[in-house]
């Protein structure tokens, strides 16, 4: 967790927004759960730092904000005290990895129109336009010469500012491959990528193309998973249609988490023992291996809906015999 080196200016901010609402230091102290004396000894320098968390409470006491506005002030107005540890900085790379790198977004038909008009418009062609991002123009040759194709880097120091970069190297027949609906999902480097190359052939500045590029992205509902689940959470209180503010997929997608879940709740209703064996088991082997979970999810057992419960009872049994044939390891199953 961030640490927050305590100076004068946060020690007097506490104390002058404290001071606005008439609340005394030891009441602000035991609302955020520490000793009554906390407060007093944050205002008169004897505490010099504290976790994030303990900053996030105190000003979610001290002033009115919805959570969101809270985040956006404390780190603007204290993002000099904010120093990030060296576990935070993995954490956060890692997070960025997975939002840019390995996360898929689905290629809508908004999407294939945009960049076909824009092809147009500019008159190049698919393949032009990927040569023309695999130029990598904006990268100095000693940083390309250290980055692997198509993989971001990513960089957080202690102060939370980070560096991306990606050297693009992507088929030629990539965004072809896009606008014939051949390739389903990208991510959101490759789109960001797609977009900037795009705003430079129309002569904007790499500034001001990177800033459209983002805008982009946000308006194709390329967001990141604290801004996904912040609209459906947004959604569900204000009983908004989840289609209309996140993507098709990941609306149906709530949709059929939230269906399921109620299926599983409706079975411990009737009988909580089956109830926890099935969860348990299902828990289970979704933990230990969930490439073959998800395989195995993924076929249409639908299709059996009108078969007799005894062939039921035997297709059961004949799952379980291959799972017994095939839970010992054999000699294959050890070669790396």
């Amino acid at each position: 967790m961030p640490v927050v080196h305590v100076d004068d200016t946060l020690r007097n901010a506490i104390k002058e927004e404290r001071k606005k609402r008439g609340l005394r230091g030891d009441i602000l102290a035991k609302d955020i759960h520490k000793s009554a004396s906390y407060i007093s000894q944050i205002e008169n320098g004897t505490i010099s730092t504290m976790d994030i968390s303990i900053l996030y409470a105190i000003f979610k006491r001290i002033i009115d904000l919805p959570e969101k506005d809270l985040s956006d002030y404390i780190f603007e107005k204290f993002d000099k005290n904010i120093k990030f540890t060296e576990k935070d900085i993995r954490k956060r790379e890692w997070i960025l990895n997975l939002e840019y790198q390995f996360r898929l977004f689905p290629i809508s038909l908004e999407i294939i129109n945009y960049l076909q008009t824009k092809l147009n418009n500019l008159n190049i062609s698919p393949k032009d336009l990927v040569l023309r991002i695999n130029q990598n123009e904006d990268l100095e040759e000693s940083v390309l010469n250290k980055l692997k194709d198509n993989v971001v880097w990513v960089k957080m120091d202690e102060d939370g500012q980070t560096q991306t970069a990606i050297k693009f190297n992507l088929a030629e027949d990539y965004i072809d491959q896009i606008l014939n609906k051949k390739i389903k999902t990208i991510n959101k480097i490759n789109m960001e990528g797609i977009l900037y190359s795009i705003y430079k052939l129309e002569g904007m500045n790499p500034f001001d193309a990177n800033i459209k590029a983002d805008k982009k992205l946000l308006d194709f509902k390329f967001y990141t998973l604290e801004e996904r689940n912040q609209k459906i959470k947004k959604a569900k209180n204000g009983n908004i249609d989840l289609s209309t503010i996140i993507s098709e997929e990941d609306s149906e997608c709530s949709k059929y988490i939230y269906d399921i879940a109620g299926d599983f709740s409706a079975l411990r209703d009737i009988n909580p023992v089956y109830g926890l064996a099935v969860l348990k088991a299902f828990y289970r082997s979704l933990n230990l291996n969930k490439n073959l979970m998800y395989g195995i999810l993924k076929l249409d057992f639908s299709e059996l809906k009108d078969i007799s419960n005894e062939r039921k009872k035997v297709f059961i049994d004949e799952v379980q015999k291959l799972i017994a044939k095939y839970k010992q390891p054999t000699e294959d199953d050890f070669i790396l």
